[in-house]
């Protein structure tokens, strides 16, 4: 079954023991249309107030990183998908975050070539990017601000908004973006060196490893807890001679709209606090799929790297 949402996006309905997909397209149902969603569709435990024309508490899924509950009722529809279908969708979900991913890597290398040099603002450059992206990519959308850290700026984590500054001609820098791609959610995060400051660069050499490190640790053991695993990148963030500079390390990503994840909801999280099993499928029995973002730092030199991009696709 499909609906139309404010947000714009396709939904899976749960409703009782029935399953709706609306894989086919947006249409209207019924002449009831979802609204009241706030930005990219966050609602957590939601009453009447987040669904209007609807009566009876039952459950509807977005198909973004998590469950909403919300009031719906009346829905008409039909099928509970077989085992093969599910497997399908599965690999159809894999396919278009992994050509998400590879989108965002061919607009970062156009990043890197041609916009990424010294004497250019923070924002300036991120304005440039999304002028970029727009044009090349048609990206019109971006499910989280555009990241642009340089310098001293870059010991600081995702959630901090320091104020403008100009790349210098030997500064550390990282562009952290979330670019959306016909409705897929891309994350992605790289980190360039201008100029021949050896520890800068040994500190972007670094990244990756860790990033590998970690991910094999994860293929090694998918159950995980996302506690756990923020322990183990912490670790190997050390090991290689660095500290881990984020509270998090990753978190769950999807279809357009992403959930916008509340502070109260750390199970999205990889982070402290989450004892869930990563492999915890989501309320419609699918494979949830996350994140990694490495972040390394040093505080004495004032200056740090990132690196993000998919986990669970290869």
């Amino acid at each position: 079954m499909t609906a139309t949402l404010s947000c714009g996006h396709r939904c899976e309905i749960l409703q009782t023991d029935l399953r709706y997909s609306c894989e086919s397209g947006l249409t209207q149902v019924d002449q009831h249309t979802f609204s009241g969603w706030r930005q990219r569709c966050s609602i957590w435990n939601a009453n009447k107030e987040g669904v209007e024309g609807f009566g009876q508490a039952e459950v509807y899924y977005c198909c973004c990183a998590g469950e909403h509950r919300g009031a719906i009722s009346g829905l008409k529809g039909k099928s509970v998908m077989s085992a093969g279908n599910a497997a399908t969708e599965e690999d159809q979900r894999a396919s278009y975050l992994r050509d998400a991913q590879n989108k965002a890597i061919c607009l970062f290398d156009e990043i890197e070539r041609d916009l990424i040099r010294p004497g250019v603002s923070e924002q300036g450059l991120s304005d440039q990017i999304h002028a970029l992206a727009a044009e090349r990519y048609g990206v019109t959308a971006h499910w989280h601000k555009r990241v642009i850290r340089s310098g001293p700026h870059t010991l600081m984590p995702y959630v901090e908004n320091p104020p403008d500054r100009i790349v210098e001609a030997d500064d550390i820098l990282f562009v952290d973006l979330g670019p959306v791609f016909e409705a897929w959610e891309a994350d992605f995060g790289r980190t360039f060196v201008l100029g021949g400051d050896p520890v800068k660069h040994r500190l972007r050499d670094a990244l990756e490893p860790v990033f590998l490190a970690a991910k094999s640790h994860f293929q090694s053991n998918p159950d995980i807890t996302g506690e756990a695993f923020y322990d183990i990148a912490c670790e190997l963030a050390k090991q290689a001679g660095w500290e881990f500079g984020g509270r998090i390390a990753g978190h769950l990503v999807g279809s357009f709209p992403h959930e916008t994840i509340p502070n109260d909801r750390i199970t999205l999280y990889i982070t402290r606090g989450n004892l869930d099993a990563m492999s915890r499928l989501n309320p419609l029995g699918q494979k949830r799929h996350w994140i990694l973002e490495i972040h390394l730092v040093d505080r004495a030199r004032q200056i740090g790297g990132f690196y993000e991009q998919l986990l669970t696709v290869d």
